[in-house]
């Protein structure tokens, strides 16, 4: 019997020490676990200079029309300066095909701060621009909407000028908010605008300057009346197309023309 106890206790004793030394080789290991956790590298404080870096890097990712997204004021008038095509009311030619160079020399006098010209001034410089033309170009005649953007860099030197195909309204009223005048081309005889020698021009061009909730306000040099003349915008978008071969033989494949503006910008003070 005695045997039998000593035996029970040795065992008991046996089974204390081998989980003691679980226990112990366990603990050892956990607390070299946590040993090596308190080596590994913290991360560095980030700099007040590092975390502007990150920020512009995210401001490069945002998408450019994002960034681009302005608040369209309901109305605004850009003071361009006005002239007609005809200065001093000659309807001849040249000034009878002179709509895009009138067009032009408004947009660019605008941009060289400029209130208003005689129509004298105006008038010379609608000649010197068709002269320039016949030099460089070999003849004064109808000009797609590329070409009037490409005199716009020839003749007066800008850099900035874009057309942009396929716009909406939107497309124009959001150019004319950041104060850009936009330049359109347009299948005259369509335009709503009593003030042209009928049936109207077949290919024309005028500038958008402004607008409210209900009309578009234009520069329109197809009359001596055109100064902030107003259009409906259902009439004036439908009026917007490109220049189309052929459309002097039949004037209805204007309306073929892609819808299109220019817009020329510089760097504001």
């Amino acid at each position: 019997m005695a045997k039998n106890i000593r035996k029970s206790v040795y065992l008991i004793l046996l089974i204390l020490i081998v989980l003691g030394l679980i226990f112990y080789f366990n603990r050892v290991k956990i607390k070299d676990y946590f040993q090596e956790l308190r080596k590994e590298p913290t991360p560095e404080a980030i700099t007040l200079e590092e975390l502007k870096e990150v920020e512009e890097i995210k401001e490069e990712e945002v998408p450019e029309e994002v960034k681009e997204e302005l608040l369209i004021p309901d109305e605004i008038n850009i003071d361009v300066p006005f002239t007609s095509q005809a200065p001093e009311a000659n309807w001849d030619e040249p000034w009878q095909n002179a709509c895009e160079e009138a067009a032009l020399m408004m947009v660019h006098h605008f941009w060289q701060g400029k209130k208003s010209f005689t129509k004298e001034e105006a008038n010379q410089e609608i000649l010197d621009m068709i002269d320039w033309q016949i030099k460089n170009y070999g003849s004064h005649r109808d000009l797609f909407v590329e070409e009037v953007a490409q005199l716009a860099k020839n003749y007066y030197g800008y850099k900035r000028v874009e057309v942009v195909y396929d716009i909406t309204i939107e497309d124009i009223k959001k150019e004319v908010a950041q104060g850009n005048p936009v330049i359109v081309p347009a299948y005259g005889r369509m335009l709503d605008n009593p003030n042209y020698t009928q049936p109207g021009p077949i290919y024309h061009m005028l500038v958008v300057v402004g607008y409210t909730p209900k009309i578009i306000i234009t520069n329109d040099p197809g009359t001596r009346k055109g100064d902030e003349f107003q259009f409906s915008y259902g009439n004036f978008y439908d009026s917007i197309h490109d220049w189309v071969q052929g459309a002097k033989e039949d004037p209805d494949l204007m309306k073929k023309g892609r819808k299109a503006m220019i817009v020329i910008r510089v760097d504001k003070k």
